[in-house]
């Protein structure tokens, strides 16, 4: 099983502007509301498996989002910043 990270975007409409981008080209990803033990408030985040991280960060480089951290979701779905 492919260790999943969590990238929490500044807005959510990057968020969303990068979930849309990476399914167009393929990339196993979803879109959820930032568990509020990573931040509280509002924000979305994208889940993705750690062997995309590469083509993840180029995608969010190229549109200049602005992402709040990347964390590593372990087994007992606790998150630990990358």
């Amino acid at each position: 099983m492919a260790k999943k990270y969590i990238m929490v975007f500044a807005s959510n409409s990057q968020a969303a502007f990068i979930y849309n981008e990476l399914d167009k080209i393929g990339i196993n990803i979803e879109l959820v509301s930032t568990p509020a033990e990573i931040l509280k408030g509002c924000t979305k985040s994208i889940i993705y498996d750690s062997k995309d991280n590469d083509v993840v960060i180029n995608e969010v480089k190229k549109i200049g989002a602005i992402i709040k951290g990347i964390y590593t979701i372990n087994n007992q779905n606790k998150y630990v910043k990358a």
